[in-house]
């Protein structure tokens, strides 16, 4: 598990310092027409909590195979209505707007159906060797909001490719002492 969930970390630490916008400091409230501005931690969390999300879905089709359907699903909705409110708090926050907001938030809440759905329809026999590296891969993801807020100078880093870099090298060297 440790290296699809370094992966996860790895991927979401890339995404953020090469493709989602980079916002270093609050930006004034955007006037009418005006672009907004967005720190990359708003859409990070989202994408992070999407994947885990489409991870738990996956879960729960294999739960109802199981007959677990029924316990699976009361602590999914326990844990996303949560997730749910963390996820829009931060992105009002970080000023999405209430409509941009409410879409993310709704892409969000689909995940779990939509993961169940698309294992249900491809089948849980064919995914269940990938089922595990799929959490562990979505793990990752959510390892890299926790440590984006526990270790702040990742974010603050001049160049963000050592931290990569860095990274990489000590999953590489922890996968090679492992054996």
């Amino acid at each position: 598990a440790l290296p699809y969930a370094a992966l996860g970390l790895l991927a979401l630490l890339s995404l953020e310092h090469w493709v989602l916008p980079h916002g270093h400091k609050p930006e004034p409230t955007p006037g009418p027409g005006e672009p907004e501005h967005h720190h990359p931690v708003g859409l990070a969390t989202f994408v992070a909590l999407s994947v885990h999300t489409l991870v738990d879905g996956v879960v729960l089709a294999f739960s109802s195979q199981a007959q677990l359907a029924g316990p699976v699903l009361v602590a999914l909705v326990l844990h996303k209505l949560p997730a749910a409110v963390a996820l829009s708090s931060l992105l009002i926050q970080e000023r999405f707007g209430t409509v941009k907001t409410m879409a993310m938030s709704a892409f969000f809440a689909l995940m779990v159906p939509l993961g169940a759905v698309a294992t249900l329809a491809v089948g849980t026999s064919v995914l269940a060797p990938w089922a595990p590296r799929a959490i562990a891969f979505s793990g990752g993801t959510f390892l890299h909001v926790v440590l984006g807020d526990l270790l702040p100078q990742l974010k603050a880093a001049p160049s963000p490719i050592r931290v990569v870099i860095s990274l990489s090298l000590g999953v590489a060297l922890m996968a090679v002492l492992r054996d």
